[in-house]
């Protein structure tokens, strides 16, 4: 037996030959064919050549590729494209079946009465299925009209006795496919192809009517068919591109927790060093997160969310780079020299040195580098000024003095709230931004910051 692709030359020559028969004798021969019923089909075959259509197809394919778009969720898409079909011509059940990836095709959605609808998942084809090898190996366009195979035309086909007589192998694949769609109690069948790919398959039932499908209905078919593969295949693609997001975003928020959690960690390791500062680095924190709440209309704050993690990921670690400095200035009973003080002066290089390696941290180690800078120009360790300095290190600057004033040191006793803010107030525009000073102070009023410990 032959295969239709080991001679494939030879078959396009035996096909020309019987559809061009068919054509030609098509009007004389379908009168001399007896009534065949379900199985045989001649009676009916070129009649519905000449039924009038009454369905405006041109505007149903409009509609219909116009609610496609609406549609992101694949089953969802299924369940309107059966409806359309099914409401628009008239057929007495319908049925999506649809690629899984499994090399199978399941049954999806369907419609029809009671005892002709098939529910959903009960049917499954793989590909040795005879129709799915039909499409797959795209058989079914030597015979059918825009690749929709109609029951009545196959029986027509296979009872004319000529494609039996030049190539038995197809013969019997075909009636295997007849069989296939008995079973399916299907009338007629459309590929759904997506780039050369047989993404699904449609299988309407009879018209109600009693009725042929006519030539239009199989081209509305065939185009709405292939509209819709390729809106299946969108709305999957857009479907696998937001899962990805989420796994990408769930990765990105377990990750971005670790290092949060990392930070926290060593910004509590960090004020272990300093008897006098313990709970300072989660007391800016705290503090600076309240003031950017209140800040408004600052180019900075656009992307709001990336703002606030370097935020607060600076406030965490701005004194990190107290790493480097010895424990004996760090813990000494009384004022620092000058010596000492200059010392202390380098750790916010040393914290930015250890950070800028960080792709992701380049940001938050120059705002960590420049929390001691001071608005007029007066600050270390670059004399930065006004917006020289970052947003970031502005607000750092003064929830850092504000939690040192309301804190003892080992040279003096911590102040109350209100007094630590009076002096912040009068730094206003020489150490400190006046607008974030002015915010700093409303939220203070408000009672949203609390340096009464």
């Amino acid at each position: 037996m032959r295969d239709i692709n080991e001679n494939y030359a030879d078959w396009i020559k035996v096909q020309g030959w019987f559809f061009a028969k068919i054509l030609k004798h098509e009007k004389k021969a379908s009168p001399q064919l007896k009534p065949l019923g379900r199985h045989s089909v001649a009676t009916g075959y070129l009649a519905r050549q000449s039924e009038t259509p009454k369905i405006d197809y041109q505007n149903t394919l409009f509609d219909a590729s116009r609610s496609m778009i609406r549609f992101k969720e694949p089953r969802r898409l299924i369940k309107m494209i059966d409806r359309i079909i099914n409401e628009k011509v008239g057929v007495t059940h319908s049925a999506v079946l649809i690629y899984d990836n499994n090399k199978s095709y399941v049954l999806m959605d369907s419609r029809g009465a009671e005892g002709k609808k098939i529910p959903s998942g009960y049917v499954r084809l793989d590909f040795k299925s005879p129709l799915i090898e039909l499409f797959r190996k795209k058989r079914n366009d030597y015979f059918f009209e825009n690749n929709v195979v109609n029951f009545r035309e196959l029986t027509w086909i296979l009872e004319s006795g000529q494609l039996l007589t030049k190539d038995v192998y197809l013969h019997n694949k075909l009636r295997s496919v007849l069989k296939e769609m008995e079973l399916l109690d299907a009338e007629v069948c459309i590929p759904c192809f997506v780039k050369k790919e047989l993404l699904g398959i449609l299988i309407l039932g009879k018209k109600k009517s009693g009725r042929s499908f006519i030539r239009e209905e199989m081209s509305l078919f065939a185009t709405l068919a292939n509209d819709a593969a390729m809106a299946l295949a969108n709305a999957r693609l857009i479907d696998n591109l937001r899962k990805k997001v989420d796994e990408v975003e769930h990765l990105y928020e377990r990750e971005h927790q670790l290092f949060m959690n990392t930070s926290i960690a060593l910004a509590k390791a960090i004020d272990a060093r300093d008897i006098y500062t313990h709970g300072h680095t989660e007391r800016v924190t705290k503090y600076c997160l309240t003031i950017a709440g209140g800040l408004r209309g600052v180019a900075e704050l656009e992307q709001k969310r990336r703002f606030t993690e370097a935020l607060h990921m600076t406030a965490l670690l701005h004194d990190i780079g107290k790493i480097g400095i010895p424990d004996k200035i760090l813990n000494k009973k009384g004022r620092l020299n000058a010596a000492e003080r200059k010392i202390v002066e380098t750790h916010p290089e040393i914290g930015a040195s250890i950070l800028l390696p960080i792709q992701e941290l380049k940001e938050v180690a120059m705002s960590v580098q420049s929390h001691q800078e001071w608005y007029n120009g007066n600050g270390y360790p670059n004399g930065l000024k006004r917006d020289e300095i970052p947003l970031i290190a502005r607000i750092v600057s003064i929830a850092d003095t504000f939690d040192a004033i309301t804190s003892d040191r080992p040279y003096r006793k911590k102040k109350k709230a209100v007094k630590a803010v009076g002096e912040i107030k009068k730094y206003s525009g020489t150490q400190f931004d006046p607008e974030i000073v002015d915010v700093f102070s409303e939220m203070y009023k408000g009672g949203k910051i609390n340096g009464d410990k």
